[in-house]
């Protein structure tokens, strides 16, 4: 079982200037999958940051500390909804490799 924190949470690999977006443990391994915004974050303005490892080891950053000041164009974000479906990914490339993570809710499968 995971443990999670949404939006405005200061948990995880969040610095105490920034806001939790999203923060989970990863069962079974101890490490923590954070985004991680600026406090005043909307749209155009703002820094948003993944991070991936435990506390004081962090593991995988994106973006890295010389384009995180333009770090809101390096994700992308889609976003669906319709009645009882709501479903919100962000994800980003990386060395090759495809990062996501995402909130999908549908009230047919978990009222």
């Amino acid at each position: 079982m995971a443990v999670c924190a949404g939006p405005g949470a200061a948990v995880g690999l969040c610095s105490a200037d920034e806001q939790a977006i999203f923060s989970c443990v990863v069962a079974g391994s101890g490490k923590t999958v954070s985004l991680c915004a600026s406090k005043a974050l909307e749209k155009g303005r703002g820094t948003l940051a993944y991070r991936f490892g435990r506390p004081g080891r962090i593991e995988l950053t994106f973006p890295d500390a010389a384009a995180a000041g333009d770090s809101l164009v390096q994700f992308r974000h889609a976003h669906y909804m319709r009645s009882r479906v709501d479903r919100t990914e962000l994800s980003f490339t990386r060395a090759g490799h495809d990062y996501a993570v995402f909130d999908y809710y549908d009230a047919d499968e978990k009222p």
